[in-house]
Protein backbone atom coordinates (compact mmCIF):
# COMPACT_ATOMS: atom_id res chain seq x y z
CA UNK A 1 0.00 0.00 0.00
CA UNK A 2 1.30 3.53 -0.59
CA UNK A 3 1.09 6.54 0.97
CA UNK A 4 -1.77 9.42 -0.47
CA UNK A 5 -0.32 11.77 -3.10
CA UNK A 6 -1.14 15.59 -2.47
CA UNK A 7 -3.26 16.66 -5.19
CA UNK A 8 -3.62 20.81 -5.70
CA UNK A 9 -7.16 20.38 -4.91
CA UNK A 10 -5.94 18.55 -1.23
CA UNK A 11 -3.17 20.86 -1.01
CA UNK A 12 -5.69 24.08 -0.95
CA UNK A 13 -8.36 22.41 0.94
CA UNK A 14 -5.50 21.79 4.08
CA UNK A 15 -4.21 25.57 3.65
CA UNK A 16 -7.94 26.44 3.47
CA UNK A 17 -8.32 24.55 6.96
CA UNK A 18 -4.72 25.27 8.65
CA UNK A 19 -5.84 28.97 7.71
CA UNK A 20 -8.76 28.74 9.15
CA UNK A 21 -7.29 27.22 12.98
CA UNK A 22 -4.58 29.83 12.53
CA UNK A 23 -7.37 32.27 12.51
CA UNK A 24 -9.34 31.09 15.17
CA UNK A 25 -6.24 30.79 17.53
CA UNK A 26 -5.21 34.43 16.89
CA UNK A 27 -9.06 35.41 17.41
CA UNK A 28 -11.60 33.29 19.57
CA UNK A 29 -9.06 31.05 21.57
CA UNK A 30 -10.10 31.66 24.87
CA UNK A 31 -7.12 32.95 27.22
CA UNK A 32 -6.46 35.80 28.74
CA UNK A 33 -3.91 37.02 26.14
CA UNK A 34 -6.30 37.38 23.24
CA UNK A 35 -5.63 38.98 20.22
CA UNK A 36 -3.71 42.10 19.85
CA UNK A 37 -4.46 44.76 17.26
CA UNK A 38 -1.25 46.42 15.66
CA UNK A 39 -0.24 49.53 13.82
CA UNK A 40 3.66 48.87 12.77
CA UNK A 41 6.05 51.14 12.37
CA UNK A 42 8.42 51.13 9.33
CA UNK A 43 11.17 52.82 8.01
CA UNK A 44 11.38 53.41 4.42
CA UNK A 45 14.21 55.03 2.73
CA UNK A 46 13.88 58.33 0.34
CA UNK A 47 15.89 59.14 -2.55
CA UNK A 48 18.08 62.08 -2.09
CA UNK A 49 18.32 64.55 -5.03
CA UNK A 50 21.92 64.16 -5.20
CA UNK A 51 22.46 60.29 -4.51
CA UNK A 52 22.10 58.62 -1.23
CA UNK A 53 18.36 57.90 0.56
CA UNK A 54 17.57 59.40 4.17
CA UNK A 55 14.40 57.57 6.05
CA UNK A 56 10.90 58.08 6.76
CA UNK A 57 8.66 56.57 8.96
CA UNK A 58 5.38 54.97 7.49
CA UNK A 59 2.30 53.45 9.60
CA UNK A 60 1.32 50.03 7.90
CA UNK A 61 -2.96 49.90 8.29
CA UNK A 62 -3.79 48.29 11.59
CA UNK A 63 -3.25 44.21 11.79
CA UNK A 64 -4.48 41.67 14.36
CA UNK A 65 -1.65 39.44 15.68
CA UNK A 66 -1.15 36.77 18.50
CA UNK A 67 1.77 37.67 21.03
CA UNK A 68 3.07 34.15 22.45
CA UNK A 69 5.51 34.75 24.99
CA UNK A 70 9.05 32.67 24.86
CA UNK A 71 10.95 34.44 27.76
CA UNK A 72 12.21 31.33 29.76
CA UNK A 73 13.88 33.58 32.65
CA UNK A 74 12.27 36.87 34.60
CA UNK A 75 13.38 38.47 31.15
CA UNK A 76 16.04 41.00 33.51
CA UNK A 77 19.72 41.37 31.76
CA UNK A 78 22.60 43.00 32.54
CA UNK A 79 22.94 46.46 31.04
CA UNK A 80 25.55 49.81 31.02
CA UNK A 81 22.81 51.31 31.39
CA UNK A 82 19.22 51.79 33.23
CA UNK A 83 20.97 51.28 37.17
CA UNK A 84 22.82 48.02 35.52
CA UNK A 85 19.31 45.99 34.51
CA UNK A 86 17.09 45.93 31.40
CA UNK A 87 14.13 43.93 30.81
CA UNK A 88 13.94 42.68 27.86
CA UNK A 89 11.38 39.86 26.70
CA UNK A 90 11.30 37.50 23.36
CA UNK A 91 7.71 36.79 21.82
CA UNK A 92 6.77 35.17 19.03
CA UNK A 93 4.21 37.38 16.80
CA UNK A 94 1.30 35.42 15.38
CA UNK A 95 -0.71 36.44 12.06
CA UNK A 96 -2.56 36.18 9.04
CA UNK A 97 -1.16 33.98 6.83
CA UNK A 98 -0.57 37.51 4.10
CA UNK A 99 0.16 39.78 7.37
CA UNK A 100 2.39 42.67 6.33
CA UNK A 101 5.18 42.47 9.01
CA UNK A 102 9.53 42.66 8.46
CA UNK A 103 11.99 42.54 10.03
CA UNK A 104 13.01 45.84 12.13
CA UNK A 105 9.58 47.18 11.95
CA UNK A 106 8.18 47.96 15.61
CA UNK A 107 5.19 49.75 17.25
CA UNK A 108 4.83 51.27 21.17
CA UNK A 109 2.44 51.47 23.27
CA UNK A 110 0.40 53.86 25.75
CA UNK A 111 2.22 52.28 28.47
CA UNK A 112 5.51 53.24 27.27
CA UNK A 113 6.66 49.56 26.09
CA UNK A 114 8.62 48.94 22.60
CA UNK A 115 8.54 46.26 20.31
CA UNK A 116 10.76 45.14 17.85
CA UNK A 117 10.64 42.87 14.82
CA UNK A 118 13.99 40.92 15.20
CA UNK A 119 13.15 38.46 11.80
CA UNK A 120 10.81 36.52 10.51
CA UNK A 121 10.59 32.57 10.83
CA UNK A 122 9.69 30.32 7.87
CA UNK A 123 6.41 31.39 6.30
CA UNK A 124 4.40 28.02 5.66
CA UNK A 125 1.44 29.32 3.94
CA UNK A 126 -1.13 29.54 6.42
CA UNK A 127 -0.04 31.93 8.83
CA UNK A 128 3.29 34.49 9.23
CA UNK A 129 5.24 34.60 12.30
CA UNK A 130 7.73 36.80 13.44
CA UNK A 131 10.25 37.00 16.60
CA UNK A 132 9.91 39.92 18.34
CA UNK A 133 11.66 41.45 21.76
CA UNK A 134 9.69 43.74 24.19
CA UNK A 135 11.49 46.30 26.23
CA UNK A 136 9.11 47.12 29.18
CA UNK A 137 9.27 46.86 32.77
CA UNK A 138 5.82 45.16 33.30
CA UNK A 139 4.87 43.26 29.52
CA UNK A 140 1.45 43.22 29.39
CA UNK A 141 1.22 40.30 26.70
CA UNK A 142 1.74 36.17 26.23
CA UNK A 143 -0.03 32.99 26.51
Amino acid sequence: MTAPQATPILKGIMNGLLRYTTNWFILDCATIAGPVNIQLQRRVPVDKPGGGHDFTTVGIPMQTFRLVNQTISDGTLNSPNDDGLVRRDAYVLIGAWDADIQPLDWWEEASGAQWRVDGLLPNMGYESRAAVSAFSSDPQYGS
